[in-house]
């Protein structure tokens, strides 16, 4: 190549080469890559030396300890007329400890970096946001401000991947609300004491964070000012400032606002972006506002996904009227738009059934039936404490025709099916139900069933 620029694409293609090699685990390639770069009179970069360390390391383990593997990295680097220095090092102990943290979590990433430092090893900036990102997946707020301390006297600067951490860690934490909503805006504090400006990364974790804190205003002021100073939010940042309106029980205009910015801005929404306005309409229990979406989802293009029904399908059932129809013209339109359903899908109507009165027997067993065609497939353990709560309310003819659907569709093994026809055939003889000869009419063919 004649100038940097011109090796500026070699090195990229060199790069995507190494990638693939090191992906399919070819070692051999890996290396005749390298001679190639060494012919060319060309340097490696630190993204290859990362990629070629991980490969021979995944190579050496299993079948030696930390210092052999680094001893046998060394050897096969300098094979390939390379010499080791401490970049490879670093990016060696780096692998182990970003192995160790995703496989044993912060105790053995914690071990993994005192080994590290008995090498004589100091832990760099990837060191540190790996740890921090081990401590965020634990939700340790306090591990993780710790860290970031420790990274500052280090004399590190936090990076994006820092700041991103170290929010998250406020995800599911384990202070209380009030403490985790202190913690995360002293976030934004720390930023401005590094001078460090919120990227779309960054700001899409707080929004995230302040969302599930209830913080709904917060989380919008956020994302406005991203909109304001020219960062550009993407489809991730919007979907999680809609969670939040969803979370805190936003108003629905807000919803239809942010999705009308999110089209100014170029932006094409996703199924989640409908699905979190779907579940504000939810919040407000607003079924005709929840189907204009749906449909205008449809209408835009985007393909609904089986969580749009399924949202759909709760606001159509707990209306106060119940209407089961609605929920079964939505099991219609799923076949209609090659959408299956999931096991959430049998959940929901039976939990809408349980809540609401207005959903007959017939009904839910038509919707159910409906919903195991389209591909539901509930857990054994969901029947049988169904079959629990129906037993303890004497709900015998209930019992029996989710029984049936059960057997008919092997949604249970059939051991478990004649244990619980045997429990049903016991409480049903004797009760002097009006229905008795016709539930054990029914038990009968679904003994028979479970035995073929």
């Amino acid at each position: 190549p004649a100038g940097e620029e011109e090796w500026r694409h070699v090195r990229a293609a060199f790069d995507s080469t190494l990638a693939a090699h090191s992906r399919a685990g070819d070692i051999n390639g890996i290396i005749a890559v390298l001679d190639l770069i060494a012919e060319a009179g060309g340097q490696m970069q630190i993204t290859t030396l990362t990629a070629l360390t991980r490969q021979l390391l995944d190579e050496a383990a299993g079948r030696a300890d930390e210092a052999e593997a680094e001893a046998e990295v060394q050897e096969r680097v300098r094979s390939t007329g390379l010499t080791p220095d401490s970049t490879l090092r670093n990016s060696m102990w780096n692998s182990i400890l970003s192995k160790q943290a995703r496989a044993g979590g912060v105790r053995s990433a914690r071990n993994a970096w005192t080994r590290m430092v008995a090498a004589g090893i100091a832990p760099d900036k990837v060191s540190y946001n790996i740890l921090i990102a081990a401590l965020a997946r634990e939700h340790d707020v306090e591990g993780a401000w710790a860290e970031l301390l420790s990274m500052k006297n280090a004399g590190l600067n936090p990076s994006e991947a820092t700041w991103v951490s170290l929010i998250t860690a406020h995800l599911r934490s384990k202070d209380s609300a009030s403490e985790a909503s202190f913690s995360v805006l002293q976030v934004e504090k720390a930023m401005k004491s590094f001078e460090f400006e919120h990227t779309v990364p960054t700001g899409t974790a707080m929004i995230r964070v302040l969302g599930q804190l209830g913080l709904k205003d917060e989380a919008l002021n956020l994302l406005h000012q991203l909109r304001k100073d020219g960062k550009s939010p993407n489809v991730r940042t919007y979907n999680v400032a809609l969670n939040a309106l969803a979370e805190a029980q936003g108003s629905l205009w807000e919803a239809e606002r942010l999705l009308m910015q999110m089209r100014q801005d170029g932006v094409q929404p996703i199924p989640t972006t409908y699905n979190s306005i779907i579940k504000v309409c939810a919040e407000h229990h607003d079924y005709a506002a929840g189907v204009f979406f749906l449909a205008f989802m449809i209408q835009s293009g985007v393909k609904p996904s089986v969580d749009s029904f399924n949202s759909a399908l709760r606001l159509a059932l707990d209306t106060a009227e119940g209407d089961a129809s609605k929920a079964r013209e939505l099991l219609v339109d799923m076949e209609l738009h090659n959408v299956g359903a999931n096991e959430i899908t049998f959940n929901t109507i039976l939990g809408a059934a349980a809540r609401n009165a207005f959903v007959t027997r017939p009904e839910m067993m038509k919707l159910l039936q409906l919903a195991v065609e389209r591909g539901a497939r509930p857990r054994p353990s969901v029947l049988e404490s169904m079959f629990e709560i129906y037993r303890s309310q004497q709900l015998y003819m209930e019992a029996v025709s989710l029984l049936g659907l059960a057997v008919g569709y092997r949604l249970m093994p059939p051991a478990k099916c004649l244990r619980e026809e045997k429990q049903l055939r016991q409480e049903v003889q004797g009760s002097q139900l009006r229905e008795e000869t016709r539930m054990l009419l029914t038990l009968d063919r679904i003994r028979q069933m479970s035995m073929t």
